[in-house]
Order: C-alpha cells, then structure tokens, then sequence
C-alpha cells in the first residue's frame, strides 16, 4: 500500500431527476427519481383536455401542452388555473419556451409554426404560408430558428413578421437568373 492510496470507500454521486406526464384521461403526473429509486410526487385529475397530447413543454410557473387538434393548453401552476387557446392548425408536433420570458414557440404537423405569449394569453406572430417548418427552435435574444422543407435555415424576429432572408416573401415568376453564368458569344 502506498502512502497516497485512496479509501477503499466509494463515494458515490447522488443524482436526481423530475419528470412528468400525462394519462389518457387528461390528468398530469409527477415523478422523482433519486439515485436508483422513482417516487410519484403528485397527480393533478383533469388539467388539459381530453385529446391526445401530442406536446409537453414546462419552463418555471407554465405547464404547457398540445394536443392533435391544436389546442395549446397551459396551466399556471402557483394559481392552479388553467388556460386553452384554440389554434384550429391541426396536430401540434412540439412546443418550446423561449429562453428569456414565457413565449412559446409552436411548431405543427403541417409545417406552420406559431408563436404565442402566455402571460397574455395572445398570439404574436404566425408563420407565412409559403414557409414549412422542418424543426423549430429559439435562439438568443428571442429569436425563433426555423429549419425548412427547402433546406434552409431562417432566424426570425419574435412576431414572425423580418427574417434574415428577405427572398422568403418574394413571389417570382420566373427563375433568378446571374449574368455570370450565360454563354459567351
């Protein structure tokens, strides 16, 4: 044995996780898990509607759901209210908080996205018609990120309405062309 051996004693890390979910029948259960044991903490009968919940997202006093008709449903948890905004977009594939307050970030099945604000209960913004969303996400400064189906990317201002790329709103009739590439004669 050497003078700079440790212990034999392990010392072992403790780790703890929450997480959540919902039942069919809309209520909304919370779980813990600490080391290598789950603990149900709670069980809160009926909050969100009775569709299928397709979406989860929690960020600080907002538990937010949406489900396959599109209703995004939330609930303050220190009032214990709860709020629905009818989107009539269809099935809503996920929904993200932004990082700086509580707007959410609403991303569909068809490829429309939307972004909305909580604390008033309001939309802000939706997308154009012509833009189909891929995946979704914030950047710094509440700034929706938005991967399309054309394969580019665009950073958007948090009402939906300037973008990085201006092109997006222009209706050409025919190709852009670049003199560059014409032949020579």
């Amino acid at each position: 044995d050497s003078p700079s051996s440790e212990p034999k004693s392990a010392t072992r890390k403790s780790s703890k996780e929450h997480f959540y979910f919902t039942s069919n029948d809309g209520s909304l259960h919370f779980y813990r898990v600490e080391d290598d044991k789950v603990f149900a903490d709670t069980k809160k009968p009926k909050i969100f509607s009775y569709n299928q919940v397709c979406a989860l997202a929690w960020k600080n006093d907002f538990l937010v759901n949406g489900d396959n008709v599109g209703n995004i449903n939330y609930w303050e948890i220190s009032k214990q209210r709860s709020r629905t905004i009818a989107t009539h977009r269809g099935l809503i594939r996920k929904i993200l908080f932004s990082p700086e307050n509580n707007l959410i970030l609403v991303h569909f099945a068809e490829g429309d996205f939307g972004v909305w604000d909580l604390d008033q209960g309001t939309k802000i913004g939706h997308s154009p018609s012509n833009i189909k969303a891929v995946c979704v996400d914030w950047a710094t400064g509440n700034h929706p990120v938005i991967a399309t189906n054309a394969g580019s990317i665009i950073i958007w201002d948090v009402s939906l309405s300037a973008s990085n790329s201006s092109i997006i709103f222009n209706s050409l009739v025919e190709p852009i062309t670049s003199p560059a590439f014409l032949p020579n004669n």
